[in-house]
């Protein structure tokens, strides 16, 4: 996306980025590496010069500074792989990021599904999305836990995502799914 909006429209051709661009897709350089810093460099080039008006009547503009966000984004969870806490920490208040601006952008409230560790205030061991939400919107923000008869989620197992299914143990949940 970066890439194409960069070239149609003939943005900052004096950099390099579809050069660098191309060297970390062919392989040449990984994410992590600090061979990747030109990379970076270059996209917060692109996105200062992107979000200043002579881009804002472009088409896509603001697709394209959400892509550039989502790569920094993208390289601090790559930095923080080997930390669980600071890795979950950092994800969570992106996932916090993504509901504010969504709630900013329409002033509609919002319904959030996903797991408990993610939507409750507190987590085992890291701080979750729902926390980072009560501490910035306060009693505007609360959780109503539900249950299921049957639920797909994909997990990470030993290294692997894979999707596992799950059967609720309440009778409830089953009672419901029976009668519909």
């Amino acid at each position: 996306v970066v890439n194409n909006y960069v070239m149609r429209n003939s943005v900052l051709s004096e950099f390099e980025i579809n050069k660098n661009f191309d060297r970390f897709i062919n392989g040449e350089i990984e994410f992590k590496s600090r061979e990747f810093d030109s990379v970076m460099a270059d996209l917060d080039i692109l996105r200062t010069e992107l979000a200043s008006d002579l881009y804002k009547d472009y088409p896509n503009t603001d697709r394209v500074l959400k892509c550039i966000d989502n790569i920094f984004c993208a390289r601090e969870l790559a930095d923080k792989a080997g930390d669980m806490v600071r890795y979950g920490e950092y994800r969570d208040e992106k996932m916090k990021d993504t509901v504010i601006e969504i709630y900013e952008k329409t002033g509609y409230p919002i319904m959030i599904t996903g797991h408990n560790d993610h939507v409750g205030y507190a987590g085992s061991y890291v701080k979750t999305m729902g926390a980072y939400i009560k501490e910035e919107m306060g009693d505007g923000y609360y959780v109503i836990g539900t249950d299921y008869f049957v639920t797909e989620c994909n997990i990470n197992t030993n290294g692997t995502r894979k999707n596992h299914t799950s059967y609720s143990a309440d009778p409830l949940a089953y009672q419901a799914k029976r009668l519909g």
